[in-house]
């Protein structure tokens, strides 16, 4: 059975080589509710990953002041170097890749995407097959139910607890499939 993982990023822009502040990745079973012990979750030093190039985006900062600061906050805390916090992802995704890891995110274009540009940044190779990604927002515009499932124990725009959250939509709709036979 494949390794799957489940990964968020919080950002300071929306375009490619924006810079990351935050991400989260959690293994997970697709049929199966919980989640195991092993996880990933670092913060990004803002400047390290301006010292690679990448980018901030106005808009994305006003957003960010609208936002819990809550979340902002717990952001920026313990902020590590961007090349530091890719190796690390990278040794994490590598080590549960069972041959082949089925990474999931909430917008294929923009987390992978922006993951890859911060790869690229760090000089590594991306940890998994492009062909492996798969994208939940897809899954929940055929299950809008699933988008109301509680959040009330996560905060929201925190990677980790979006993560978790993720997971969860996710391993509601797998029950859906496989009432009709589908397997994720």
């Amino acid at each position: 059975m494949k390794q799957h993982i489940m990964i968020d990023i919080e950002t300071l822009g929306d375009q490619s080589n924006s810079v990351i502040t935050s991400i989260a990745a959690v293994p997970f079973k697709p049929n199966e509710e919980g989640f195991p012990a092993a996880r990933f979750y670092q913060k990004v030093s803002i400047q390290s990953c301006l010292d690679l190039g990448l980018r901030v985006s106005g808009d994305t900062l006003v957003w960010w002041l609208n936002q819990d600061q809550k979340a902002v906050m717990e952001m920026l805390e313990n902020a590590r170097p961007l090349q530091q916090v890719m190796l690390e992802l990278w040794a994490f995704i590598m080590q549960m890749s069972k041959p082949d890891v089925i990474v999931w995110c909430k917008g294929a274009r923009f987390d992978f995407g922006l993951l890859r540009d911060a790869f690229k940044a760090c000089s590594l190779e991306v940890p998994w097959k492009f062909w492996n990604e798969r994208d939940l927002r897809t899954l929940l515009s055929l299950y809008p139910e699933v988008k109301k499932l509680d959040r009330s124990n996560n905060l929201a725009h925190s990677a980790h607890h979006d993560c978790l959250h993720q997971i969860k939509q996710l391993q509601s709709i797998a029950k859906e499939l496989k009432k009709v036979g589908l397997e994720i």
